[in-house]
């Protein structure tokens, strides 16, 4: 009996906590060097994260961060010299 008991709230703690991950929001940072007056930037992403939100029922949140600085990846050589 004690051991029927303490697997039968296993599982159920397992459960409800597999739920909590599945029902958990995402954020999806979409990132861009472009300034946000650029064409992609001002008409594309806007639409696409909308379209986004609706699909998922607001479970994805899309974050733009536009005008980022270009850093070199460590250890890469360019082609130019």
């Amino acid at each position: 009996m004690k051991y029927t008991l303490i697997t039968g709230i296993a599982a159920v703690a397992f459960s409800v906590t597999s739920m909590a991950a599945m029902a958990a929001d995402t954020t999806l940072t979409i990132s861009s060097w472009a300034p946000p007056t650029h064409g992609v930037n001002a008409i594309i992403w806007p639409e696409l994260t909308k379209r986004m939100e609706d699909a998922t029922f607001c479970k994805v949140k899309p974050k733009n961060r536009f005008g980022l600085k270009f850093r070199s990846v460590r250890g890469h050589r360019s082609r130019r010299g």
